[in-house]
């Protein structure tokens, strides 16, 4: 208070000289407010559990990748495998079958 009148914010002037009309309006702004500030913070937490999720989504992705890329390399490293024994097998034979070639010409 300044020499005994009231000061108060311009706007908060308006409404009250509008009586009964500006009463409506400043509650209407005042519920205006507080519904933009409640929707500011659910769209903070929306945002925050997408990125939380994102995040989730990406460890589990690259959990997927990793197991993905042994079973791809277990896969390689058998079908290495089985190449070298096959090739070891056929190297045996074909000594084999040599040494019988060798001993059927030395009979005739």
């Amino acid at each position: 208070m300044e020499g005994g009148l009231f000061i108060m914010d311009p706007m908060l002037n308006a409404f009250v000289d509008l009586g009964a009309l500006g009463a409506i309006a400043g509650a209407m702004f005042w519920m205006n407010a507080k519904l933009q500030q409640r929707q500011d913070r659910l769209l903070e937490r929306f945002t925050q559990q997408v990125a939380e999720q994102e995040l989730q989504h990406q460890k589990a992705e690259e959990n997927i990748r990793d197991r993905y890329d042994q079973i791809v390399r277990r896969y390689e490293e058998r079908i290495e495998r089985v190449y070298s024994n096959v090739v070891e097998v056929l190297k045996e034979h074909t000594l084999l079958l040599e040494q019988i070639r060798s001993t059927l010409e030395k009979k005739d």
